[in-house]
């Protein structure tokens, strides 16, 4: 054999590595791993997120509160976190939105309790949630012996959509935000 006719007869090992993603071979590894880089990572499960975001208003309710006043406080809570994500993180907007709605199902104010623990709810969102834009969808409430187990369900938008929404709050932040 010629030395020409051994280079022919590449062995799998010596190809270069194609991208997962690109079987094809159009697209080199460097780019696939930018693109893993630039992909954004899965959300933990809703309801261990949902919990721990809630944790002020459960914490406030009676130590032996019953089912339906959990599932009330719960649901205020997925109000405020849908309210916070729609208001792209402006709180004021946010808290306005989610008292409104409150005092006109009511037909009444909200009271005062009830505001600083929205309130409350709206600023934890945006410290400690701020990246996560899931919308809450669905929020049950189990009876677990003397206990409750709380399963929320959610959307997450497209990964584009994604993109998009932190681009945008951050161009907010930039632009509008506080001075």
């Amino acid at each position: 054999m010629t030395h020409d006719a051994q280079r022919g007869r590449a062995s799998w090992k010596e190809l270069p590595p194609r991208a997962m993603s690109d079987q094809s071979g159009t697209v080199s590894p460097m780019q696939s791993e930018q693109a893993k880089r630039l992909s954004l990572p899965p959300w933990p499960k809703m309801s261990d997120t949902f919990v721990d975001y809630a944790k002020p208003i459960i914490d406030r309710l009676p130590p032996r509160c019953g089912l339906g006043e959990l599932r009330k406080a719960l649901l205020i809570a997925s109000g405020v976190w849908n309210a916070v994500v729609a208001e792209r993180g402006d709180i004021d907007r946010a808290v306005e939105l989610v008292t409104r709605t409150l005092a006109e199902e009511a037909k009444q104010p909200v009271p005062p309790g009830l505001l600083s623990a929205i309130e409350t709810l709206a600023v934890r969102k945006l410290a400690r949630f701020d990246d996560d834009d899931r919308i809450v969808t669905g929020v049950e409430v189990q009876p677990v012996g003397d206990r409750f187990r709380v399963l929320a369900a959610s959307e997450t938008p497209p990964p584009a959509v994604r993109m998009a929404l932190r681009l945008r709050r951050l161009k907010y932040l930039v632009d509008d935000g506080p001075s």
